[in-house]
């Protein structure tokens, strides 16, 4: 009856969260910030859309509800992806100084 019958879900949130600690900086990253976020949030989006229509996605006795919880999940956490790049993006965009601006 559970909607999560399997680990598979905790091991994809897992590494989730762990390649967002790993680009944020806790580790050295070497694809930067805003390349990492879109792989993250695309990957995340299309990997539950795309096991969820094609059934291989841990199922409860709910089907359709699983379908409806892996659709919203994915694009949920494509969601966080970007808010979290626009937020860095504007954190961490160089800044003018009007000394540059007169040479």
């Amino acid at each position: 009856m559970s909607l999560i019958p399997h680990n598979r879900l905790y091991l994809a949130l897992f590494a989730f969260f762990a390649l967002i600690a790993l680009q944020s900086g806790l580790i050295v990253n070497c694809f930067g910030v805003l390349n990492s976020h879109l792989l993250i949030g695309f990957a995340a989006a299309l990997a539950g859309v795309y096991g969820c229509l094609k059934g291989k996605l841990p199922r409860s006795s709910w089907p359709a509800l699983d379908c409806v919880f892996w659709l919203l999940f994915g694009p949920l956490l494509g969601l966080m992806a970007w808010m979290y790049v626009l937020t860095s993006w504007v954190h961490h965009r160089p800044q003018a100084n009007a000394k540059s601006l007169m040479y």
